[in-house]
């Protein structure tokens, strides 16, 4: 193992392909697949299996469907990243020579915040794709939700992008508390409950939504970002600023975990 800084990022580059390759993201990958082309190519199925968002399939799969494969995919794939190597005495190798651990370490979070950049850039291409080929093209000029009065008017294009930032943000946050949890156990499945109940009860109340501050500031807000174009109470409202509000909260905690995550890191090699 090479505990030179400058090769953190080949063995980033060999964790990813291992999370890559993992047969979990590639049985996620295609039930995916198969579900999103069983959306835009079946008028049957998705009559009576699908409620269709503002009449827009790209922003119903990436805004209902795609937070719970991508949850799917970083509670089987991340949560045993560290915790399946500390079970096999994998993690001791690292022992044996200078910063080993540190930088391993390090690689193995990198790599898990690279796979979920990867899989929600994927999570939006596959519908945009088979949108586009099927009998339901995207027009990324007009308005979203315009017969719905929302506070803050965006094109297709720009919801889209709006969409990505914010599922991403989600995504990411969910990824690094995993691994956190993954780097204090040497049980892959206690990473995997315990993210999976936080998700389980986050979707409870959101869709409750009483309390209300607890649906205000709450992962699916993020996850299913359409919330954010429509009025919210005090002193969410308005929609930018509960945009503003929930964003920075969870950015904040993010920070939070990842120092974490690298602050026995920081300190050894220190």
């Amino acid at each position: 193992m090479s505990t030179s800084k400058g090769n953190i990022g080949y063995t980033t580059v060999a964790v990813l392909k291992n999370l890559a390759i993992n047969r979990w993201t590639g049985i996620i990958l295609l039930l995916y697949g198969v579900f999103t082309s069983a959306v835009c190519f079946s008028d049957t199925f998705r009559e009576r299996h699908i409620e269709i968002i503002d009449g827009n399939i790209v922003i119903t799969l990436t805004n209902k469907y795609l937070p719970f494969f991508m949850m799917a995919a970083i509670l089987i794939v991340i949560s045993p990243l560290f915790a399946g190597d500390k079970k096999i005495r994998m993690d001791e190798l690292g022992d044996t020579c200078r910063n080993g651990k540190e930088h391993w370490k390090k690689a193995k979070i990198f790599a898990a915040l690279l796979y979920t950049v990867s899989g929600v850039t994927v999570g939006f291409i596959i519908p945009i794709m088979m949108s586009s080929i099927s009998q339901t093209p995207i027009y990324f000029k007009s308005m979203v939700f315009e017969s719905a009065n929302p506070d803050i008017k965006l094109s297709t294009a720009q919801f889209y992008l709006f969409s990505f930032a914010m599922i991403l943000i989600g995504m990411l946050f969910l990824a690094l508390l995993t691994s956190l949890i993954s780097s204090k156990t040497d049980e892959s499945l206690i990473p995997f409950a315990s993210v999976g109940l936080f998700f389980g009860i986050e979707a409870v109340l959101f869709s409750f939504r009483t309390p209300y501050y607890l649906w205000e500031i709450n992962i699916f807000r993020l996850l299913k970002p359409y919330w954010f174009l429509f009025p919210s109470n005090p002193p969410f409202c308005p929609a930018h600023r509960a945009i503003i509000i929930v964003t920075t909260i969870f950015v904040v905690i993010s920070c939070f975990v990842i120092w974490m995550l690298f602050g026995a890191t920081v300190k050894r090699e220190a």
